[in-house]
């Protein structure tokens, strides 16, 4: 189930796709298939996409805007509610969705969730509660045989019954669980984290309990590696702490919370120790890609230059090529085959784009290489090892709210080349009681690198500004409804095989903290649907973009009477207007189109009426 569009996806075989020009991930997709768990900026067959918020600057005086995707709630919500005598309030639910077709195979899934809620009486505290599905829709909560509700609700006349048939995986609330692709270790697959309180890893879930990350095959049994997290204050995790690999920069990403003073809870985000600790090397061939071409700038990751030692009759390209097969993540390499410089060979990971420059040595023939084997990942150190999962730098505020309006967590993820965040806003002075009182709101944030400078979509305001002129984006239902105060998104947003996206999330029926029910929900957006920029009637030009195809294609919606009108600034190349709502549609651009441009950086020109545009790509070849 790979989270990227079906037009455009192919697993990597190990053979070079007709018409690839050129793959910028830093790990070339392998058979498994790493872009599971996110939208992949870049894919095997040449594809690359971009987000349209993120290549605009500021849009000030365009008649443009950041625009919230429209997100449609599915008719048979809510899905479920809390309906077991030991879930008698899920509250925040902070609830962790996973698509796992390994699982499936075991009768488990391939929905999964886990999911928190609040014990009463002598079960005071909280609990990780655990629900499949074979659909996504319809969800059971099946007897996990672990946690014994006799022993804390014993004078409950239910729970001598009831024993360990219960679907209660441990104690411990504020818990993330993450499906991770990326480890090799089958033990560690499923990865948690946080604890306010502390989960407990013992077999009954009941003890041996740690504020802490710790991984288990299957997200249920086994758990193992627990470290226990020791951040400082203002640190505070009793809020839904949850984690990604990130595999732009080779390191794990942990979004929490810290509690200050002056604006109450704030979004802090953690980031492990240990990049480049799994290394990705690289078996078979090589397939020439550029020849005679100008060697990038700069690389994003990867090895610096060595001269290598080759004789005469040596063949310059594969000496180097062996010698990219040793040099961690090196899926590139430029060597000098011919002149004073040849055997100068320069392993890369990843190209970072921009301007070419003129090799130091004119008159030597320079070839870009690209390995074409599938990926070989050595066994790594256990997750406890600082080096891979653990050894994690201090949590850092990278948004603040104000004290009436606090951000009370979020979930961050992917998206092409930026990162969303969908953040949940507390209105902490409305008080307990009545129509206006302690909403949650969710609402859709972005970075460009997920560290800094985050911002609301919709007004690109920073996130210290009040935030409770900010719309939503999963909007909140009517006064007596089951989600008219509070809601929790899920982590994280799960792309269907259609392209189309299915947001998870729990709703309240009441004030934060006040008397409330909460349930399970399902709402739904067109692929690539998160956010675009729009209007009535203007214009904006992009940043820049790598153009790693000859293939243009753009998702956008497109009110009826209206258009959006693409160009090539500085190229006489002009595309048919776009009149309706696409998805991956084909830009057919006058001339010779955008083969000459191909390895080359363009910037392009969008005028928009009544439309909005999510997101630019370019594929080798036209989707069918």
């Amino acid at each position: 189930h790979c989270f990227s569009s079906p037009r455009v996806r192919e697993e990597y075989s190990g053979k070079m796709l007709p018409g690839v020009n050129l793959i910028m991930a830093a790990g070339v997709l392998g058979a498994q298939c790493y872009c599971k768990a996110r939208w992949c900026q870049t894919l095997a067959d040449g594809t690359s996409k971009h987000a349209m918020i993120g290549l605009v600057g500021n849009l000030s005086g365009s008649g443009l805007s950041m625009q919230l995707g429209q997100v449609e709630k599915y008719s048979g919500n809510p899905l479920f509610q809390q309906d077991k005598p030991w879930e008698p309030r899920l509250d925040n639910g902070y609830p962790n969705v996973v698509y796992d077709d390994v699982s499936a195979q075991n009768g488990d899934g391939p929905w999964r969730l886990w999911y928190g809620g609040l014990g009463d009486g002598e079960a005071e505290g909280q609990y990780l509660y655990y629900a499949n599905s074979t659909d996504g829709l319809h969800w059971t909560k099946p007897n996990l045989n672990r946690y014994d509700v006799n022993e804390k609700w014993g004078k409950e006349p239910w729970a001598k019954a009831v024993g360990k048939k219960n679907n209660i995986i441990m104690y411990g609330g504020g818990l993330g669980i993450y499906h991770d692709l990326h480890d090799p270790d089958p033990s560690q697959r499923y990865k948690i984290s946080g604890g306010s309180p502390a989960g407990c890893y013992s077999d009954d879930g009941s003890s041996d309990c740690a504020v802490a990350t710790a991984g288990s095959p299957d997200g249920i049994h086994n758990w193992s590696h627990v470290t226990p997290l020791t951040f400082p204050a203002p640190w505070r995790p009793d809020c839904h702490t949850n984690l990604f690999y990130d595999d732009r920069h080779d390191e794990y990403r942990m979004t929490t919370r810290d509690y200050t003073s002056s604006s109450g809870r704030d979004i802090s985000i953690a980031v492990s120790g240990g990049g480049g600790s799994a290394p990705r090397h690289w078996t078979g061939n090589w397939t020439l890609m550029y020849n005679n071409t100008y060697p990038p700038t700069e690389e994003a990751s990867g090895a610096g230059c060595s001269h290598l030692s080759v004789g005469p009759t040596d063949d310059a390209a594969a000496a180097c090529g062996l010698h990219c097969r040793t040099v961690d993540n090196c899926a590139f390499f430029w060597v000098y085959t011919t002149g004073r410089s040849r055997g100068t060979c320069c392993p890369k990971a990843s190209i970072d784009p921009g301007k070419l420059m003129r090799p130091a040595c004119p008159t030597c023939g320079g070839k870009f290489f690209k390995m074409d084997g599938q990926p070989v990942i050595p066994p790594s150190p256990s997750p406890g090892n600082a080096s891979v999962f653990g050894n994690w730098k201090e949590p850092v505020i990278v948004e603040t709210g104000v004290e009436a309006h606090q951000l009370y967590s979020q979930i961050t993820f992917p998206f092409y080349d930026i990162y969303l965040g969908i953040v949940m806003v507390f209105d902490a002075t409305n008080g307990n009681v009545g129509p206006a009182a302690g909403h949650v709101h969710c609402r859709l944030s972005w970075s460009a690198n997920g560290l800094t400078n985050w911002q609301w979509v919709d007004s690109r305001s920073a996130l210290s500004h009040n935030s409770s002129t900010v719309p939503e984006f999963i909007p909140a239902g009517p006064i007596g409804s089951f989600e008219s105060h509070v809601c929790f998104a899920a982590h994280f947003p799960m792309k269907m095989p259609d392209g189309t996206i299915r947001l998870y999330y729990m709703g309240g029926n009441g004030p934060h903290s006040g008397q409330r029910n909460t349930s399970f929900a399902l709402a739904t957006l067109k692929p690539d649907g998160f956010a675009g920029v729009g209007g009535s009637n203007g214009v904006t030009s992009t940043a820049p973009v790598l153009v790693t195809a000859a293939t243009m294609i753009v998702t956008a919606d497109v009110l009826p009477g209206g258009s959006i009108t693409i160009s090539v600034i500085g190229a006489n190349l002009n595309a048919p207007l776009i009149t309706t709502n696409v998805t991956d549609h084909v830009i057919q651009f006058s001339g010779s189109g955008l083969q000459p441009y191909v390895g080359k950086s363009v910037s392009f020109n969008f005028k928009v009426e009544d439309g909005v545009v999510y997101t630019l790509g370019f594929m080798s070849t036209q989707p069918p």
